[in-house]
């Protein structure tokens, strides 16, 4: 017996392919995950790619000690820009509900996350705790000290970067801010009033087939397939696009590796069951999404 390795023609090309395709499914459920994490859950940290123990740098503007000693007689106090590092202790099991300051008139219900911040000598001399929402990729929310505040990885940037972005640009982040919670609340108002499992019976919910069975010209299979893909996603975006469309930057990126992710899984389960069967029945298309969506 012909005895096969790893990089046999016969058998290698194979395993490297089912490696990669197993790798490509692992990152599809952590971004589908995020996803429904942000839009369910009000939690965009995972979509931020921050998680417990990571450690953050937070902009802060305190009082400046040496300024105040140089000048006694000055009453008015003086602040400094100070980078405040902490480590992110978890996510809690609460939900901060934004006021209409913080996201208009939208009622929304954001994650609240737990952060150690350093000891900061003079001003806090032991390690300090405090709760904080994410709000985006640039902006967090301390409920503790009921304010909006610059956050960035630690060591990932420098403070002078931060120092020369225009007003203009921080006007726009500010209102991005502000704007992302608005389009999730609408969107978790949906999945309260139709259930969390509604988004994934939207896919079967959506076919449009004219008839119980499809008939497919022989070679085109293929075509069939991603012809009744596209209906189907088609379908599913018009309906949820528009409450999608103003979630952050990296999670609308995210979304839009899902789509294709998705797509690409029902056609080849779709082309393999029509190159078998010659036709394609309403329960065979329930079967494959379902299949697909075990998957997630």
């Amino acid at each position: 017996m012909e005895k096969r390795t790893l990089d046999s023609p016969s058998g290698g090309d194979t395993l490297k392919k089912q490696k990669v395709e197993h790798t490509k499914d692992g990152q599809f459920s952590e971004k589908l995950q995020s996803v429904l994490n942000a839009v369910i859950e009000g939690d965009l940290a995972p979509a931020l790619g921050v998680s417990q123990g990571d450690r953050i740098m937070v902009q802060w503007f305190l009082e400046d000690e040496e300024e105040k000693d140089d000048d006694k007689s000055d009453s008015t106090s003086k602040e400094k820009e100070v980078w405040w590092g902490c480590t992110i202790m978890g996510a809690s099991d609460k939900k901060h509900k934004l006021s209409s300051d913080e996201n208009g008139e939208t009622d929304f219900s954001i994650k609240v996350y737990k952060v150690r911040y350093d000891a900061l000598e003079p001003h806090y001399p032991k390690e300090t705790d405090s709760s904080i929402c994410f709000m985006n990729e640039r902006n967090l929310l301390d409920i503790e000290h009921d304010g909006l505040m610059l956050w960035r990885r630690e060591g990932h940037g420098q403070e002078q970067d931060v120092e020369n972005k225009n007003s203009e640009e921080s006007d726009s982040a500010t209102a991005t801010a502000t704007a992302h919670p608005q389009i999730l609340a609408a969107i978790q108002k949906f999945e309260k009033d139709h259930d969390v499992g509604n988004l994934r019976r939207a896919l079967l919910d959506s076919r449009t087939l004219d008839d119980d069975i499809i008939p497919v010209p022989d070679g085109e299979t293929r075509e069939s397939a991603e012809q009744l893909v596209n209906t189907i996603l088609a379908n599913v975006l018009s309906t949820h696009f528009p409450r999608l469309r103003l979630l952050p930057a990296t999670t609308q990126y995210s979304m839009a590796d899902k789509v294709a992710s998705v797509k690409n899984m029902l056609v080849e389960k779709i082309t393999n069951c029509l190159d078998t069967k010659k036709i394609l029945d309403t329960e065979a298309v329930n079967e494959i999404v379902k299949e697909v969506l075990q998957t997630l």
